[in-house]
């Protein structure tokens, strides 16, 4: 209870100079600029986060590495869906993360979101009423927390179109479905949100076809594996 939010403070300190820089130049950014310093920022956060061989480790060590890189990705796919950056969002769904041998194959961005994961419990500890409760989805409530107090705050457009971190989410965990070594798709926020549901379906029939560009021939294997 002490220790986790402590933790996670001390990264967000570091990282949300990085997060907001990329709000902001998402949002203005019309002409795809700096399409490939965004890039660039990404692919260094994207790597495997696994443990060297003979290294000590723990579950929530390697998970809560690939946190920022999560961010990251929920602010570009929220600010980038709603601004119909296409692509923008097109080269960031392929983008790999970096394995620690050439021998082995990259894997997918949206992997992250999986691994990340493993250290739901240190994020469990930021809600009020751990240990008693917990959130269903702790990495997507606590991302969805970390915006609307420190994003939206700054960047109005973004708090009032703030059903696009459903949408966002939705489509990040159907970009994490992609990747093969994956039985299941990652968890988000929105499984277990009532208001969720009608935003999605929503942004669905509306938006199908910017769907079909982004993930290609892929979609309706993707969507079967979802």
């Amino acid at each position: 209870r002490d220790n986790g939010p402590a933790f996670i403070d001390a990264i967000n300190e570091r990282a949300s100079p990085l997060w907001k820089a990329l709000a902001t130049v998402v949002e203005n950014d019309d002409d795809g600029m700096y399409e490939a310093a965004i890039l660039e920022v990404l692919d260094t956060l994207a790597f495997d986060p696994q443990s060297p061989s003979g290294t000590t480790f723990t579950a929530y060590g390697t998970g809560i590495r690939l946190y920022p890189l999560t961010m990251a990705l929920y602010i570009v796919f929220m600010v980038g869906l709603r601004k119909k950056r296409l692509k923008l969002l097109k080269e960031v769904a392929g983008l790999s993360l970096s394995r620690r041998s050439h021998h082995e194959e990259p894997l997918p961005i949206g992997t992250a979101l999986m691994y990340v994961r493993r250290a739901s419990d240190v994020f469990q500890t930021v809600q009020e009423s751990y240990p008693r409760q917990g959130w269903c989805d702790a990495v997507g409530s606590y991302v969805h927390l970390w915006m609307r107090a420190h994003l939206f705050p700054e960047f109005s457009v973004l708090e009032r179109h703030g059903h696009f971190l459903y949408i966002a989410e939705f489509v990040l965990s159907l970009l994490a479905a992609s990747a093969e070594n994956l039985r299941r798709p990652a968890p988000g926020a929105f499984f277990f949100s009532d208001e969720s549901d009608a935003i999605i379906r929503r942004y669905l029939r509306a938006e199908n076809n910017l769907l079909k560009e982004l993930f290609g021939i892929q979609l309706k294997s993707v969507l079967e594996r979802f």
